[in-house]
């Protein structure tokens, strides 16, 4: 199955990155490339759908968090991830 030609993605990843077919609202800009953060297709195999993510902006930089009922297309772009972590180290004396 496909939406205007891209395939849907009923259980994406966690860490990948996918279309959000979402909807239109004042605040947010769907459809949007998305990172995905967490999320079920089933829980208990039950449908559950539901997923928190991360919207690409336009700067190329990661969006908030946010939180919904996934509707999901593979994307039509290519993305390079570079992770940063920062870590503190204690040392006893």
């Amino acid at each position: 199955m496909n939406i205007h030609g891209r395939d849907i993605v009923t259980d994406p990843a966690i860490g990948s990155i996918v279309t959000h077919t979402g909807w239109r609202q004042k605040s947010k800009k769907y459809p949007c490339d998305v990172y995905i953060v967490s999320g079920n297709y089933l829980v208990n195999n039950l449908l559950s759908n539901f997923w928190y993510w991360r919207p690409l902006l336009d700067n190329g930089k990661l969006g908030g968090v946010e939180k919904g009922y996934g509707s999901f297309v593979v994307s039509d772009k290519e993305y390079v991830i570079e992770i940063k972590y920062k870590y503190k180290v204690s040392v006893k004396k």
